[in-house]
């Protein structure tokens, strides 16, 4: 009985291998996840997770605002709250990641 369960485990861990990222995947640190040299063929997704920055009370426009110029006010954990982050009682804001990524790849987010 305990050989048929561990078969069963492995069957279901091998059909889902995708699912889970290589444990040496890239972090976002400061709003930026360098994923230059992460060979997505081989190693598979990667995570979007880590430190984002956080612009306090700044809803871009979709038509052209750009963000990449606007400072960071805070860096906060992904997934996460930004309880702990320095700024003012109520108000919205903006996450804001920078990806590195490798040249002439196409890519694309996926929601898991």
């Amino acid at each position: 009985m305990r050989s048929v369960a561990g078969v069963v485990v492995l069957l279901l861990t091998c059909g889902c291998a995708d699912l889970w990222p290589t444990p040496n995947a890239p972090q976002a640190n400061d709003g930026v996840i360098d994923l230059s040299s992460w060979n997505f063929d081989r190693d598979g997704p990667v995570p979007l997770d880590g430190t984002w920055d956080l612009l306090w009370n700044v809803l871009p426009d979709p038509n052209g605002d750009d963000l990449s110029t606007r400072p960071a006010t805070a860096h906060v954990p992904v997934p996460g709250q930004w309880d702990d982050a320095d700024v003012p009682g109520l108000g919205y804001a903006t996450y804001r990641l920078r990806l590195k990524l490798p040249h002439d790849e196409k890519l694309a987010l996926s929601k898991t």
